[in-house]
């Protein structure tokens, strides 16, 4: 996977939170673009994403590089609301591309929607990760799985979380035998929560 190339955790969640269809989205170990992406994404949504009068750059509400630690960097410009969907997706990676972490909030129509969005966007994980949905103390309606992609090729964990109206889509992939620490994942996603908690309009 070239350094530039973003997980398929934007996919995933946001075609299930704006009721869109995906088509030529990565799976497993294989993903699009951060463009192809949101090219992918139906543009007939189902009424849930936030009203177009919202802000349309949600950047400021990503974590940083510094806030992961280790030799993560961004690679390229953050995704800003891809194919109409309210949100932004950030692409992380370490300098040999051995361990890329994918960051994707959606900004949705309420609390209740960001939930259901937790809930689509397990379903649409299966088959891209071997694991069981745990939860976990993040954000509300916080769960997370752990496992090896089908194929092996990489070690994959996925942490889902929601803060008001945000959905929050964290995709953890490494190398198969070298899987990211359930206690970093978690510590990651709490300041992703706080971050949001602190920039996100209400």
């Amino acid at each position: 996977m070239e350094p530039a190339r973003i997980t398929v955790a934007a996919c995933v969640v946001a075609a299930l939170v704006v009721g869109a269809v995906t088509t030529g989205c990565g799976t497993g170990n294989k993903a699009s673009s951060p463009s192809s992406s949101a090219a992918s994404l139906g543009s007939s949504g189902s009424g849930t994403a936030a009203p177009s009068a919202q802000p349309s750059d949600y950047s400021a509400l990503l974590i940083k590089a510094s806030d992961i630690g280790g030799d993560l960097n961004t690679p390229q410009p953050p995704v800003l609301n891809p194919n109409g969907a309210a949100g932004v997706a950030q692409l992380f990676a370490s300098s040999d591309n051995s361990r890329r972490i994918g960051d994707t909030i959606l900004i949705v129509a309420d609390p209740a929607t960001a939930a259901a969005g937790v809930e689509n966007t397990k379903t649409n994980y299966g088959g891209k990760v071997s694991g069981t949905w745990q939860p976990v103390d993040v954000g509300s309606n916080g769960a997370m799985i752990s496992g090896p992609s089908p194929d092996n090729s990489q070690a994959v964990t996925v942490l889902l979380f929601t803060e008001g109206k945000a959905l929050v889509n964290l995709e953890f992939d490494s190398a198969p035998n070298d899987p990211i620490d359930a206690d970093v994942a978690k510590d990651i996603g709490r300041k992703q929560d706080a971050a949001i908690k602190k920039g996100l309009p209400s």
